[in-house]
């Protein structure tokens, strides 16, 4: 049986192991990370947008008669309110400012606010991004996290063919083209935080995504096929879906928003955002059905989003440390057991419990099934994994175990392990 290791052990031989990372994606459907593109191709530099035309001067004519001239008002009233809704101007003040010092999270807004509205203020907040080693590389979509230069996006965008790209270039909302520095990124997450030499941007807005909730409208924005400032709209589908994503390079684990807002491939690393123009999520990944290649997929409607809550808290960890961490129990899952749980590993050459860790400490087994943490029941290794993840080092977590067909309870505190 191909056993792939959970969270919380550091193996010898392969230092990936200690993310839980599978060696090959689950049965049936799986995320793709938004932002690849075919070997050799880069999309040429688009210029900045230029702002919406005003509305078309409305002008008279004579001889109509009475029902020419009301038809001449109900179609003038008709023009003005679809050029209301496209070109939505500034004048309500939907823009927000930038957020204090501290990054706190504000509530999300879900209201009705015009789509327009929004997007022309995210877009001041939008960043492109262009990553390449020699000829090879992708192309993908940023936020603007500080105004001084700090930029947050996914992972597999600076890693387009899963190492780091040698040149990475950020494309400024004003159309500057910035070259940026890496300050730290984590695969196991999908988060990455970079620098470019800039003052006075716009941050973008960060909500507590813990107050999102399904029907809720959204708007994203980004660059799919490379197509800067695209905006598309939908609502949240679902939170909380456990997702194990990952391409070419290295797969992550993400307690997801789900969204049918069109998401492709260049959206990557873009923002999702409330209708307050405020981030609920970062665009990082698309279902793809086994049978299809990446490089033909369009929007099947099944996006992920990072939570903002989880961007902000793993941002916040690599400005400071120049790396992640995420909590670990110290055992080793079985990646391809499909029943309810997450069963440690028994009777293989890799050990599934670390020695002296919290799970050891605890009295827990090789063999013991995981069925519930914090009162959550566990319906696979995956949702596992990403529930432990959404944790933090430090937090005490409770247990249902299942041991020899008899459940027990259990206690302990998770600890600290640096994330790839």
């Amino acid at each position: 049986m191909n056993q792939v290791p959970g969270p919380g052990f550091s193996s010898p031989t392969d230092p990936r192991e200690s993310s839980g990372v599978p060696s090959a994606p689950a049965p049936g459907s799986i995320a793709q990370p938004g932002n690849s593109y075919p070997p050799h191709w880069r999309p040429a530099p688009a210029p900045a947008p230029s702002p919406p035309p005003g509305r078309p001067a409305q002008r008279g004519r004579r001889g109509l008669g009475m029902f020419g001239i009301t038809l001449l008002v109900i179609l003038s009233f008709l023009l003005g309110l679809t050029t209301g809704i496209i070109w939505a101007d500034d004048t309500l003040g939907l823009r927000t400012s930038a957020p204090a010092p501290d990054r706190s999270l504000a509530p999300s807004v879900g209201g009705n606010t015009d789509v327009g509205q929004v997007a022309t203020a995210v877009m001041d907040s939008t960043v492109y991004l262009e990553c390449f080693t020699g000829p090879n590389g992708g192309s993908g979509t940023g936020i603007v996290y500080t105004a001084d230069g700090v930029i947050v996006t996914n992972a597999h965008v600076i890693m387009p063919d899963g190492e780091l790209a040698e040149d990475i270039e950020v494309v400024l909302p004003d159309g500057q083209r910035k070259v940026a520095d890496v300050v730290g990124y984590s695969t196991d997450y999908d988060i990455a935080v970079i620098t470019v030499n800039a003052d006075g941007l716009t941050p973008l807005p960060l909500a507590d995504s813990g107050s999102v909730a399904v029907g809720d409208r959204v708007v994203a924005v980004g660059a799919p096929l490379g197509l800067t400032g695209t905006v598309t709209t939908g609502i949240i589908s679902a939170v909380e879906r456990p997702v194990r994503s990952g391409g070419r390079g290295p797969q992550s684990f993400m307690n997801a928003l789900q969204t049918d807002a069109a998401i492709n491939p260049g959206n990557s690393g873009g923002p999702l955002v409330d209708m307050g123009g405020q981030m609920v999520g970062l665009n990082s990944a698309i279902a793809q059905p086994v049978t299809t290649t990446q490089e033909a997929l369009g929007s099947i409607g099944l996006g992920f989003a990072i939570p903002a809550t989880q961007v902000k808290y793993t941002a916040e960890e690599i400005l400071s440390k120049g790396y992640a961490t995420y909590p670990v129990m110290g055992i080793m899952v079985d990646m391809t057991d499909r029943r309810p749980g997450a069963a440690i590993l028994s009777g293989d050459d890799t050990p599934g419990i670390v020695a002296g860790g919290p799970a050891d400490r605890a009295g827990l087994r090789e063999g013991d099934r995981i069925m519930k943490v914090n009162d959550r029941q566990i319906s696979s290794v995956t949702q596992f994994i990403v529930y432990l993840r959404s944790l933090t080092p430090g937090e005490h977590v409770s247990l249902v175990v299942e041991r020899g067909g008899s459940q027990f309870e259990s206690e302990l505190t998770l600890e600290e392990h640096r994330a790839d």
